[in-house]
């Protein structure tokens, strides 16, 4: 506060009524913070973030047929690909220029992903059905993470 109102001062702005307006104002928190934690219970007192010149994005992917295409990965069986057994739909790449990117992989039941090893870290969720590798099974709901440089072979 650079300036309070003093109302005694026959509504004068002064520099004296801001300064009494800050003391009342810690007196008040400094006598809430007492009773609170006369109470038991902790306070805390936190100063208001500005906010950022430019706020946040939010990106959002809408679900649709759009977009869908055959996934083809290297070593994928030759009867796999015939029957278009794999399909992947690029969802997102990060707009920072960082190269990670995010896909919907749909895998039908009995293919099989090769085998193979990866160049970035890889965070997968489980959004139907079950996946297994030689980690172990994945259901629905489930969430996974393959460090970068990790390898698995599927199942």
């Amino acid at each position: 506060i650079d300036m309070a109102m003093d109302t005694n001062n026959r509504g004068k702005d002064t520099p004296d009524a801001a300064a009494a307006v800050v003391g009342a104002a810690a007196a008040l928190s400094a006598a809430v913070t007492a009773a609170a934690a006369a109470a038991g219970l902790v306070f805390f007192w936190r100063r208001r973030k500005t906010a950022p010149a430019q706020p946040p994005r939010q990106i959002l992917v809408r679900r649709g047929p759009e977009g869908w295409k055959a996934a083809e990965p290297e070593g994928l069986s030759e009867e796999d690909k015939s029957a278009g057994k794999m399909r992947i739909k690029k969802l997102l790449t990060e707009p920072t220029g960082s190269g990670r990117f995010a896909v919907k992989l749909i895998i039908e039941p009995n293919a099989r992903w090769p085998d193979h090893w990866h160049g970035s870290a890889e965070w997968c969720f489980v959004a139907k059905g079950t996946i297994s590798d030689h980690y172990g099974e994945k259901m629905a709901g489930d969430f996974f993470y393959n460090e970068k440089g990790s390898s698995h072979k599927n199942m």
